[in-house]
């Protein structure tokens, strides 16, 4: 599953990347800028459900990092571990995975 995410490291500036694999604990994601271990991340992952864009927003710690350029795009590998999540947005991020495991394993 990849989904496209926002993020904001200490500061109001957005930035883009994806999130190449998700799971209740954390995410593997790609992004443009080199980020220190440890950093929190604000970060919002989008999705579509039916005709609506939907998001789920989390702070999420970096946890390791692939500082190798990935070959196409020039971004870099992590892997954040959520610290929490905003309002109702776990329970959406549960119904989300249920429902993409459901779809691949029929």
């Amino acid at each position: 599953m990849e989904l496209p995410l926002d993020y904001f490291i200490e500061s109001t500036e957005r930035h883009g990347g994806v999130a190449a694999n998700a799971s209740r604990s954390g995410l593997l994601v790609y992004l443009a800028e080199a980020i220190f271990v440890g950093s929190l991340l604000k970060i919002e992952l989008l999705f579509v459900k039916g005709s609506e864009l939907n998001s789920i927003a989390a702070t999420a710690k970096v946890v390791w990092s692939d500082l190798a350029p990935k070959e196409i795009g020039g971004e870099y590998r992590y892997g954040l571990k959520f610290e929490s999540f905003q309002g109702e947005d776990l329970r959406k991020l549960r119904k989300l995975l249920t429902e993409v495991t459901e779809t691949n394993n029929p």
